[in-house]
């Protein structure tokens, strides 16, 4: 129902534009569909005692030329106006990293059984022909 970024082709600017919902205060942002090819915003709190009658940043809007371009200039530019997050770039990659793992929420969401997980591990391993160093057993 609610969409953290949208990503679109603008044809009569021969652009590309991102949407990109912001955190402000005790409010987070996020977008949902709207009737005809519309998106809409919507700020909450998520507690009914928290409450605002404005806000300053609700969303980020980004255009560039080039799509492959579109999300690092959108999130970099975002970071220097926000300053409450870092790029990948700036941060230390934990070793774990270049370790192939796998999370069951991919594979089975709500529903993971014990039977699915060992399938899933003697799968990777028989059909993809690598076994995964970890596992994140995840049901929601």
């Amino acid at each position: 129902m609610e969409t953290q970024w949208a990503f679109l082709h603008v044809l009569e600017l021969n652009s590309y534009v991102i949407f990109i919902p912001i955190v402000e205060r005790s409010f987070r942002s996020a977008l949902h569909p709207g009737s005809d090819f519309h998106i809409m915003i919507c700020t909450e709190s998520g507690s009914t005692k928290v409450k605002a009658l404005s806000f300053n940043l609700i969303a980020y809007v980004h255009l560039s030329r080039n799509p492959y371009n579109l999300f690092r200039e959108a999130y970099s530019a975002l970071r220097v106006h926000l300053n409450t997050f870092k790029l990948l770039e700036e941060k230390n990659i934990p070793s774990i990293i270049d370790k192939f793992g796998w999370c069951t929420w991919d594979a089975f969401y709500l529903s993971v059984e014990p039977v699915g997980v060992f399938h899933g591990l003697k799968d990777f391993t028989k059909i993809g022909g690598v076994s995964p160093r970890f596992v994140i057993i995840d049901d929601g």
